[in-house]
């Protein structure tokens, strides 16, 4: 019987169908599979912020099994098969009011395809070395062709269907899902998010690699590119203005981590302020700091030079290419 309609099998595809049924998954592998599952269905989604489309990082857990690591913005899927009422899990987004919860509802149907699906996978792998006949080996690609349209195509449709018909948490709120989808649920609902959890976002950006750099040869009176006035990095008299904001955040940090020892390369401030309450382009931070050069607060050490110059060919080196800072 397969979704209510019999076929009558012969001898040797009833002793493989027996297998199947021998493979049939415990709780605990039917859990593991829909993890699974749910890494797989998730696998492209990318959460792009702001108008610059900055790509902030999303962590990710299924019943409460890691998939994806990140800082910043949470999200916490249950399934069908996990234990959590809703009472558990209106409760926990009011403990974590910046994390994004939701349940999906209960679909019997997804549970019947899983369960077949496992059994399916598991005995193909089973008779990867056995010696089968003409018929068996039939019957095998027939198998085959309903396990890969399984995983590929019924049962991610049917965890989809589960969770836009399940219940989202938000700091103590129920919402339903509404949208194209559950990539176009979480990204409206991780834009919400992300405004709380970002409160120092700079939704701005250079270009081009060089505009970083575009400040050690600056004149006052000379162009630069507008990244710079749109930051206010400028005075109206043609000075760098050494007050701004922006620039006072990441000298403190600076100062903060000599005075603690800590680590002061480029690739350990561009992690600092990625992370909340930043989510800065890594461009930003190069340009920042080679802001800061200019006006002559910070000096950078390369190639086990300290360079204060920044009319050093090597500055622009650092400045205008990622991997050298």
């Amino acid at each position: 019987e397969e979704e209510g309609k019999y076929r009558l099998l012969t001898p040797a595809q009833h002793m493989l169908e027996q297998e199947v049924n021998q493979n049939y998954p415990t709780i605990a592998e039917l859990k593991q599979a829909v993890v699974d599952l749910m890494r797989e269905v998730l696998r492209d989604f990318r959460y792009e912020h702001g108008e610059t489309r900055r790509p902030l990082s999303v962590a990710m857990t299924v019943d409460d099994t890691g998939i994806r690591e990140g800082e910043g913005l949470k999200v916490a899927f249950y399934t069908p098969f996990a234990d959590a009422s809703d009472d558990f899990v209106l409760e926990q987004s009011i403990a974590n009011d910046k994390s994004l919860f939701w349940k999906a509802s209960g679909e019997s149907e997804l549970e019947q395809a899983l369960k077949r699906a496992v059994a399916v996978k598991k005995t193909l792998e089973q008779w990867r070395t056995r010696t089968l006949s003409e018929e068996q080996r039939s019957y095998r690609e027939q198998l085959e062709r309903e396990d890969n349209q399984l995983w590929n195509v019924r049962l991610p449709q049917l965890i989809k269907n589960a969770f836009m018909r399940g219940k989202l948490f938000i700091g103590g709120q129920e919402v339903q899902p509404t949208g194209h989808g559950i990539e176009a649920v979480l990204r409206e609902q991780l834009r919400a998010i992300a405004q709380q959890v970002y409160t120092e976002f700079i939704d701005k950006r250079p270009s081009r690699d060089e505009e970083c750099a575009s400040i050690l040869a600056w004149q006052p009176g000379s162009g630069l590119p507008s990244i710079y006035s749109d930051l206010q990095l400028i005075t109206p008299s043609q000075q760098i203005m050494r007050d701004n904001q922006h620039l006072s955040i990441v000298r403190a940090e600076i100062q903060r981590r000599q005075k603690l020892g800590l680590d002061c390369s480029g690739r350990a401030l561009v992690e600092h302020f990625e992370k909340p309450p930043y989510g800065w382009d890594p461009r930003l931070v190069r340009l920042f700091v080679a802001t800061l050069m200019k006006a002559g607060l910070v000096a950078v050490r390369y190639q086990n030079r300290i360079i204060t110059d920044p009319n050093d060919p090597q500055a622009r080196t650092v400045f205008s290419q990622a991997r050298e800072f």
